[in-house]
C-alpha cells in the first residue's frame, strides 16, 4: 500500500508540474531496475563438506541495476523489540529535479558469518526440473531467502545514462547501501549461504533459477524482469571440498575492478 501511494504521488507531481506553465519541465522518478545477471549463475559447485550428511549446490549470483536511477537504501532506528540486530530500511528515490523522497523497503540484518549488515530477503534460489522442449518444471529444491550487502562490486554496463563512472556504494554498514546505475553486486559461491540444499535430489540436468527482491520490497521500473535461469548438469560424483579456484578468480577480478575505479577517481577520469 505504501508503494502505491508513492507511485500516485509521483504521477500527481508530473501532472501538476505540467499544468503550472506551458514551458515547465515534468518531474519524474529516477527509479532503479534490478535484474539478475545469468552469467554468474553458471559458476556452481556440488559440496558435501558444508554440513555433515548434507549435499549443497553452491552458486555465484550477481544483481545489476539497469534503471534510470540508483538503488539506495539506509537503516533507521532499531526496532523497539529488544533485537538490535535488525533495523527497518528506507529506500531513497531520487527525482529528475534533484529532490528525493523515502519509502519503507524491508529490514537490515546483521550477518555474523559475513561480519556486516545485509538487506534481508534480497535473493531466492530455486532448482527446477527441465521438461520436454526445455520447459520449466516444478521446483525440486530451493534456498531460504538470501540477504545481501548491496555494493557497486563490478561494472555491468557503463553505457547506461546515469552511470556514475566510479563506485558510489562501497560500505556494508547501516548508513547507506545500494547499487548505482550500470553496476552490479556480486556474491561469490564461496560465501556462506550461497547455496541450495540438494540432499536427496538425484543427479541430472536442471534449471537453476535466481530471483532478486522476491517480496518486491524495492520500488523499481520493472517488476517482471527480476528472475533469471540457466540450465546446468548436477554431477553428484563430483563433490569437491577443496579450494575454489573460480571463486578466488572472481574475488581477484572484483578487487582489480575496485582498484581501477579508485584510479579513475584519483586521476579525475571518473
Amino acid at each position: 500500500m505504501q508503494h502505491g501511494r508513492c507511485r500516485l504521488f509521483a504521477l500527481t507531481g508530473i501532472v501538476i508540474t505540467g499544468l503550472s506553465g506551458a514551458s515547465a519541465v515534468p518531474v519524474f522518478d529516477l527509479l532503479p531496475d534490478v535484474i539478475t545477471n545469468p552469467e554468474y549463475l553458471l559458476d556452481t559447485e556440488v559440496r558435501d563438506d558444508i554440513q555433515a550428511g548434507r549435499v549443497f549446490l553452491t552458486l555465484s549470483n550477481a544483481t545489476a541495476n539497469v534503471g534510470s536511477g540508483p538503488l539506495e537504501v539506509y537503516g533507521v532506528a532499531p526496532k523497539d523489540n529488544g533485537d538490535e540486530s535488525t533495523q527497518p530500511v528506507m529506500q531513497r528515490i531520487y527525482r529528475s529535479d534533484g529532490s528525493s523522497y523515502e519509502v519503507e523497503a524491508g529490514v537490515f540484518v546483521y550477518h555474523p558469518a559475513h561480519e556486516h549488515t545485509h538487506l534481508a530477503n534480497w535473493a531466492r534460489y530455486r532448482l527446477r526440473e527441465v521438461l520436454e522442449g526445455d520447459g520449466v518444471g516444478p521446483v525440486v529444491a530451493r534456498s531460504e531467502k538470501t540477504s545481501f550487502c548491496l555494493l557497486d562490486s563490478l561494472i555491468y554496463d557503463d553505457s547506461l545514462p546515469g552511470f556514475p563512472g566510479f563506485p558510489v556504494y562501497v560500505n556494508c554498514g547501516v548508513g547507506t547501501q545500494g547499487i548505482s546505475v550500470g553496476y552490479q553486486d556480486l556474491y561469490d559461491k564461496s560465501l556462506p549461504d550461497q547455496w541450495i540444499d540438494i540432499t536427496g535430489v538425484p543427479g541430472g540436468t536442471y534449471w537453476l533459477e535466481s530471483e532478486v527482491d522476491p517480496a518486491n520490497h524495492i520500488i523499481e521500473m520493472d517488476e517482471t524482469n527480476n528472475t533469471a535461469r540457466v540450465k546446468l548438469i548436477i554431477d553428484l560424483e563430483d563433490s569437491d571440498p577443496g579450494p575454489n579456484p573460480q571463486g578466488i578468480i572472481a574475488a581477484l577480478l572484483a578487487l582489480l575492478q575496485r582498484i581501477v575505479d579508485f584510479l579513475r577517481v584519483l586521476f579525475g577520469r571518473g
